[in-house]
């Protein structure tokens, strides 16, 4: 029997390696397939924390319905102008294209407004 004051052989030390690496082969694909379902269903919403009675998230979702998200972009380039037709355009897009749209088809742009 080997004490843990005595040295071990390279070749047990050698086959304990390749045992290692073996046993971390084979768990290699459920780590992995673990960490891509965890992170596929880990959306972590303050609104999951809290029941649609409670009071503070009633008033979050009659705002979220009354003005829509507040995610905001502002889009411009070098020389455009409010009189441009072009701006006009990219609003009918945002308003209409369906990538702008999820799977359900609700828009997923809320509002576009062109010039003032």
């Amino acid at each position: 029997m080997i004490s843990a004051t005595q040295p071990r052989s390279p070749l047990a030390a050698a086959m304990q390696r390749q045992l290692l690496l073996l046993y971390g082969l084979i768990a290699l694909p459920l780590v992995i397939y673990g960490a891509v379902r965890t992170l596929e269903s880990n959306s972590n919403s303050p609104l999951e924390w809290v029941p649609p009675s409670f009071s503070a998230r009633h008033d979050y979702d009659l705002f979220h319905a009354t003005f829509g998200p507040s995610d905001t972009v502002l889009a411009s380039w070098e020389g455009c102008t409010l009189d441009q037709p072009r701006l006009d355009q990219l609003c009918r897009i945002l308003r209409g294209a369906k990538v702008f749209h999820d799977p359900r088809g609700v828009a997923t742009v809320h509002g576009s407004v062109c010039g003032y």
